[in-house]
């Protein structure tokens, strides 16, 4: 819960009653570094204070942001149900031409919630990008094996989007820095962008065994 809410305008603190872990709250320290946050444990009703900038929360996104930067395959994963179709296809097909110029390569997957399981399918990927609502695109970066962006760090890790602070979660947000990345130099990269297709282009699927393997129980 938060009194009053983050995107009321003018809002110089909120308080936030819930875990330390919660998803929520990392997606409002993110969105939101420069806002006093008092955090209410529902248990013992003690106070923390703490501020987005100076968390850890903020410190892991910043090395999630060098692992986007540093790699060459990136893997946009499509796991919103609750954003309009035709906002979702913008902000992919966005992300894939900014990956494209910057000289990486780009799949686009559709798995549904991602998991573990799911994405260790994909070991040729170097950082996936977490196409989801505000509140679960925000990872924990220890919960995967490789580093899960949000849509807006992989803007910043491609040096389309200004890092001055806010680092929203929400993907539509992705559509606010249309700028395409200045193209690698020829000595830096050899792909030119392709991912496994002719001509660089980047290949769309669906992993139905991915799927599978998600939805079984492991002991």
């Amino acid at each position: 819960a938060l009194f009053p809410a983050p995107a009321a305008e003018g809002a110089r603190a909120v308080a936030f009653c819930g875990s330390g872990e919660s998803p929520q709250l990392r997606s409002l320290l993110l969105a939101r570094p420069g806002l006093d946050v008092v955090r209410v444990d529902p248990d013992s009703l003690r106070c923390e204070p703490m501020r987005g900038e100076n968390t850890r929360v903020y410190r892991q996104r910043a090395f999630a942001i060098e692992r986007a930067r540093e790699a060459e395959v990136v893997a946009v994963v499509v796991a919103s149900m609750g954003m309009e179709a035709e906002v979702m296809r913008d902000v992919v097909e966005l992300l894939r031409s900014q990956v494209r110029a910057a000289g990486k390569k780009c799949y686009v997957l559709t798995l549904g919630k991602p998991n573990t399981a799911k994405l260790s399918n994909f070991g040729d990927v170097d950082v996936f990008c977490l196409l989801s609502n505000a509140g679960s695109s925000a990872v924990d970066p220890r919960t995967f094996h490789k580093a899960v962006v949000t849509a807006a760090e992989l803007q910043v890790a491609l040096d389309v989007r200004p890092w001055d602070g806010p680092l929203p979660t929400d993907a539509a947000c992705a559509l606010e820095c249309r700028t395409l990345p200045c193209p690698p130099r020829d000595d830096e990269h050899d792909g030119g962008g392709d991912a496994g297709g002719a001509g660089g282009e980047v290949v769309a699927f669906e992993s139905v065994a991915a799927e599978r393997l998600g939805e079984r129980e492991y002991r």
